[in-house]
């Protein structure tokens, strides 16, 4: 009995000493297949971090901006999350990728203005010489005006002398007070294209004035021009109206003309044919009076004025001559109903003016 259950004990023990060395290999395979399957995913993952890495240079270099506002660059699909060295690729790419197109329209936003932009004038006065401060204290107004434009387009303007721009700036306001729209506009036009970049004028109360005076100066300009072209306008309507009615007259009148050499030629033409009827009638009489005098011959007689009337052409152009006319009929209609300009002054609100 003790020998049987010894037997037993060994058969049972015996698998479970086989399966343990089998189970010692398992336990030492598992982590170099984990192993594998860790190279192999991060051979992958830096295969797509090449072509992020191409595509990031091919954004960086290509001439086209995109649409959007914030461009970005989507990764290749893939089931499995990446890596975290892929994470932190992806965002490295996205913060360093430039915001063209908002470049582009800051830029543009930001080009100055010529007119705008601010220049650097002057602080010091300069010396001047004993004949050219002699010259401004011993000129009138007007005189000044001119010295300062003959400065101006002569290249005798001093831009660093704050004197020259006080002078300036005295010769704007002697000619805004005294209605000097010449002078004025000539020293404007002048530093407009002499002096763009360093002529400014440094009172915003002289500039103000001076620009009250040329604005008053457009405006009367524009009222003149308007009412000009206004009468221009006007005598324009009226002179059509004269000509549309010499055009209808001398229309009916050619048209009267044809109407008589039409008739003239009708009448021509009937008369032409009672003239010939008489002749040929005339004859006709004297045969048939020859034709009583021998009873032989009157047959002949009857036969030939029977078989040989007188003829006249056939019109066969009455037809194109009827429709001439009704087409002369029209037309005559038509010129009657032409129009024409019955008011010719112009309207309260057309001769309102704007921004006034």
């Amino acid at each position: 009995m003790k020998k049987n259950i010894l037997v037993v004990q060994r058969l049972l023990v015996l698998p479970l000493i086989i399966s343990s060395p089998l189970l010692a290999m398992e336990r030492k395979e598992t982590p170099q297949t984990q192993q594998s399957v860790s190279h192999d995913q991060l051979f992958e993952e830096l295969q797509n971090l090449e072509r992020f890495k191409q595509q990031k240079q091919l954004h960086n270099s290509s001439s086209d901006i995109s649409n959007e506002n914030n461009p970005t660059i989507t990764a290749p699909t893939n089931t499995a999350e990446p890596s975290p060295l892929m994470q932190s690729e992806i965002e490295i790419i996205t913060l360093t990728l430039p915001n063209r197109m908002s470049a582009k329209q800051n830029l543009t936003k930001d080009q100055p203005n010529p007119l705008l932009q601010s220049v650097m004038l002057p602080t010091q006065e300069k010396e001047l010489g004993f004949l050219e401060k002699l010259a401004y204290h011993t000129s009138t107004a007007h005189q000044h005006r001119q010295k300062m434009i003959s400065y101006l387009q002569n290249d005798q303007f001093d831009v660093t002398n704050l004197t020259h721009f006080k002078w300036l700036e005295e010769a704007i306001a002697t000619a805004t007070a005294h209605d000097d729209i010449d002078s004025l506009a000539t020293i404007a036009m002048i530093c407009h294209k002499k002096y763009p970049d360093t002529i400014r004028i440094m009172s915003e109360d002289i500039a103000q004035r001076a620009f009250e005076k040329l604005e008053g100066h457009y405006t009367e300009k524009l009222s003149k021009a308007e009412l000009v072209l206004q009468l221009k306008h006007q005598d324009k309507m009226k002179q059509w109206n004269i000509t549309v009615a010499a055009c209808r007259k001398s229309i009916h009148a050619a048209i009267e003309m044809y109407n008589q050499n039409v008739k003239e030629l009708y009448d021509n033409y009937d008369q032409s044919v009672a003239e010939e009827t008489n002749h040929v009638n005339n004859v006709s009489e004297q045969i048939k009076a020859l034709s009583s005098l021998n009873r032989n011959i009157r047959p002949s007689t009857t036969v030939l004025l029977t078989n040989n009337p007188l003829q006249t052409p056939k019109d066969i152009f009455a037809t194109t001559m009827k429709e001439a006319e009704k087409r002369l009929i029209f037309a005559q209609k038509e010129i009657n109903e032409m129009p024409t300009i019955m008011e010719t002054k112009p309207r309260p609100q057309q001769l309102a003016l704007t921004n006034k």
